[in-house]
C-alpha cells in the first residue's frame, strides 16, 4: 500500500513526525482489514488479541505473509479459529516456525521476533495485549 508520502532529492515526509504518523496509521488500518478481510473469506473470527497482534506484526513485515503462515497451521491441523501466535511464530520439531517460513529467515529474525514484544512494553501494564504467547 501506499502512503502518499513525498520522497525524493529535495524532501522526505517521513522525517514530518505529523505526515509519518498519519501515514504509517493508515498502514495499520489496511493491514488490519486485510488480515481481518482473510478471516470474513474462511467464515470464522478471530481471537481479538491475536488480530491485534497480526495487525502489529503486519506494520514491520506487511500483513501478506500471513495467509501462508496460518494456512501451515491448519494444514498442520489446528482449527484457524483457535490459531495464535505461538502456533505460527513457534517453530516446532527443529522445522522454521509457519510465520519464518513465510517471510523467511533473515526478516524474521530482524523484524518479526521481537517486534511485537518492544511494541507490548509500551502498553500499561494492566492491558490484556501486553501478556506473551
Amino acid at each position: 500500500m501506499r502512503t502518499n508520502l513525498r520522497i525524493d532529492e529535495t524532501v522526505d515526509e517521513r522525517l514530518d513526525p505529523e505526515k509519518s504518523l498519519f501515514a504509517g496509521l493508515q498502514l495499520l488500518i489496511a493491514y488490519h482489514a486485510n488480515i481481518a478481510g482473510y478471516y470474513r473469506k474462511q467464515r470464522v473470527a478471530p481471537d481479538p488479541v491475536f488480530l491485534w497482534e497480526l495487525t502489529v506484526l503486519s506494520y514491520n513485515t506487511s500483513p501478506y505473509p500471513f495467509k501462508p503462515a496460518l494456512n501451515r497451521v491448519v494444514t498442520d491441523g489446528l482449527p484457524l479459529e483457535k490459531a495464535r501466535l505461538a502456533d505460527i511464530i513457534d517453530s516446532k520439531d527443529g522445522k522454521p516456525s509457519a510465520l519464518e517460513s513465510a517471510v523467511g529467515r533473515k526478516k524474521f529474525n530482524n523484524e518479526a521476533s521481537e517486534y511485537l514484544n518492544g511494541v507490548r512494553m509500551m502498553l500499561p501494564k494492566n492491558d490484556p495485549r501486553r501478556g506473551g504467547r
